[in-house]
């Protein structure tokens, strides 16, 4: 029940963090704007596993009583926080609003918002499929157990780095170029991945795919939140997330049914297939953005 409650608040939380993000940027700037949420997200993200590094007192393993504190303290003072917020502009409603199924419906059938969906839903359950398939690449000749953790590391980096150069970005190319860019580069570098390439490639190759991977989140974030109505954006936004979990149900399962005939590296490549797809899903949007 704990686990349940736990899951639904943080959906919630996510879906209105990024809703007031949609509501308060302004059309053109929000690529920006959601690059710097989505680079405080993967800071929080790369700081709270650092918890795990303290030894508990009492025996092996993580002081589990100061993680679950810590969580607790930062919630508690996160949730005091919001209530200073204020609300963000939700524009004008009317009286009588279509039901969830009918306004999701009108919403999908917005010029690029399907294609958002899609090609963000393949970009993150890539970043699953990493985690999973890159350890496995360690039992190759020549790629040690470091290798595949310096990979992993240099991956975070990256999308790190990308997100803060989102904003830069953003100003030189527009939005769907640098979206197909990205999505391009992300599959061609996670398809080396799994060739039998030297070590410093792999890096390389690793960094390049978390440079790339990184951009396509806020991208897809800021082009759902322009085609949706401003009162609206809410649901648009709840629908990625719908989108990104049925990809990272669907993707990862069908790359482990390759497993026993491709092995890792073949996974690997295929995923990258599937990011060119994305890629050209995105290149379909004939109308510039």
């Amino acid at each position: 029940i704990a686990a349940l409650v736990l899951g639904v608040g943080h959906l919630l939380s996510i879906i209105s963090e990024q809703t007031a993000v949609a509501n308060r940027s302004k059309s053109g700037s929000r690529e920006s704007a959601f690059g710097l949420y989505t680079l405080s997200a993967s800071i929080g993200q790369a700081l709270g596993p650092l918890l795990l590094a303290v030894p508990s007192p009492s025996g092996p393993g993580p002081n589990l009583p100061l993680v679950f504190g810590s969580a607790m303290v930062a919630a508690v003072l996160l949730s005091i926080a919001s209530i200073f917020l204020g609300s963000s502009s939700r524009g004008e409603t009317t009286s009588k609003r279509p039901g969830s199924l009918a306004s999701s419906r009108r919403i999908l059938q917005e010029p690029g918002a399907f294609r958002a969906v899609v090609a963000g839903g393949i970009a993150i359950a890539s970043v699953d499929v990493t985690l999973a398939f890159w350890p496995a690449l360690s039992t190759q000749p020549g790629v040690s157990a470091a290798l595949v953790s310096l990979m992993l590391t240099s991956r975070a980096l990256a999308t790190l780095a990308s997100r803060a150069a989102l904003p830069a970005l953003s100003r030189r190319l527009s939005r769907r170029l640098l979206l197909l860019i990205s999505l391009g580069v992300a599959a061609v570098t996670l398809a080396l991945t799994g060739l039998p390439i030297g070590p410093i490639w792999l890096v390389i190759s690793a960094v390049l795919y978390g440079f790339a991977i990184g951009v396509t989140q806020p991208i897809t974030m800021a082009w759902l939140t322009d085609v949706a109505p401003v009162d609206q954006r809410g649901l648009a936004l709840s629908l990625r997330l719908v989108g990104n979990r049925l990809a990272q149900s669907v993707i990862p399962a069908g790359a482990g049914l390759l497993t026993p005939i491709t092995g890792g590296g073949g996974v690997l490549v295929a995923i990258g297939g599937s990011l060119a797809a994305a890629a050209a899903v995105a290149y379909s949007q004939r109308k510039r953005e």
